[in-house]
């Protein structure tokens, strides 16, 4: 990788491998990939793949205590499906590309991150379920995620009591959040109710499991919940 310069919102701009990139997961944070759009590429580049260099993809990294713990596609996803096509050929030349590499403590930041670099961009935020249930993710990460050392709500793989903001974002789309009343507010308000209920329930056991006891520890039960009853 060769570092080209850092841009002043501190996205450091840099040449990797195509085939590299190929393999950085998409953000599923990201809207419904859109197939017709990427039929338009295909069409626009006609088999020339180094055009997908048009523009910077851009990556977030998610660090926790100095440590990447994940890393994601945010920004180029239709342009990234063409990528990962081209290289299940065997044949596939591997070539330079620019990316804009930024690092985040968590997920709620590059929601908000996400929401600024598609702002002139048409994307409909009240009708996408997934770009809705952003929304309450950020509003519950805020309640919940109260110490940036121990973030209660995280990004990447989780273990319990710690909650998955991968799969509280698929339940929320499961239940149809972006026909809710509801706001995020007032959802991430009730949600801080349920999770006092649920460790005082914890409190009034005779014995607990292993998890149970991590989740009295950091007074956060929600994650005990794999069916997300709670929603």
């Amino acid at each position: 990788m060769t570092d080209l310069f850092r841009s002043t919102d501190g996205s450091l701009y840099r040449v990797v491998n195509a085939k590299w990139l190929s393999n950085v997961p998409v953000w599923k944070g990201n809207r419904v990939i859109d197939m017709t759009h990427v039929d338009r590429i295909r069409e626009g580049i006609k088999g020339n793949i180094a055009l997908l260099n048009s523009n910077p993809f851009r990556i977030a990294f998610v660090k926790e205590d100095d440590e990447v713990v994940a890393k994601y596609i945010i920004d180029g996803q239709h342009r990234h499906y063409l990528l990962k096509e081209y290289f299940q050929h065997s044949t596939a030349v591997d070539f330079s590309i620019i990316v804009a590499a930024k690092q985040f403590g968590n997920e709620d930041e590059i929601i908000d991150y996400f929401k600024l670099i598609n702002t002139t961009k048409s994307i409909p935020w009240r009708q996408d379920p997934v770009l809705v249930a952003n929304n309450y993710i950020s509003a519950l990460m805020k309640q919940f995620n109260t110490d940036p050392k121990f973030p209660l709500i995280r990004s990447g793989k989780t273990m319990r009591p710690f909650m998955s903001a991968d799969k509280l974002r698929e339940a929320l789309v499961s239940k149809h959040v972006h026909e809710w009343k509801k706001g995020p507010a007032e959802f991430a308000e009730e949600c801080v109710t349920k999770n006092e209920e649920k460790t005082e329930g914890l409190k009034l056991k005779d014995e607990l499991t292993s998890i149970e006891t991590r989740a009295l520890r950091y007074h956060f039960a929600l994650a005990l919940d794999d069916s997300f009853g709670w929603i």
